[in-house]
């Protein structure tokens, strides 16, 4: 088992794409140790096994205020990070690719 590192998107409404060792939404969530910042970038640490399959997954940024799809649920959260001397608020979430590209269809995002 070894312990990863990556960036989290910077603003709100923002994702990336990560690839982790799980099959479900539910196993990449709790592959996740802890998020905070590192020389004031937002990071996410994650425990996996090297040689396991990967799945592609999507974390995705939501501020405090904005409105977002009912499929995102406090069982895909990972957690909260304040920007910018607390300026912006992050809220972080896992979801899979299908789940984020059908929540874009629906909303017209410019993401997609």
């Amino acid at each position: 088992m070894l312990i990863y590192k990556t960036e989290l998107p910077l603003d709100t409404l923002d994702f990336r794409k990560i690839k982790l060792p799980a099959k479900t939404v539910e196993e990449a969530v709790n592959l996740v140790m802890s998020i905070g910042l590192q020389y004031d970038m937002p990071k996410m640490w994650y425990q996996a096994d090297a040689d396991e399959e990967e799945k592609e997954f999507t974390i995705l940024a939501i501020g405090t205020g904005h409105q977002w799809d009912k499929l995102i649920t406090k069982a895909n959260y990972i957690g909260t990070l304040p920007l910018g001397d607390g300026e912006l608020v992050l809220h972080y979430f896992i979801t899979d690719g299908d789940l984020l590209k059908r929540i874009y269809k629906k909303e017209g995002s410019i993401h997609e």
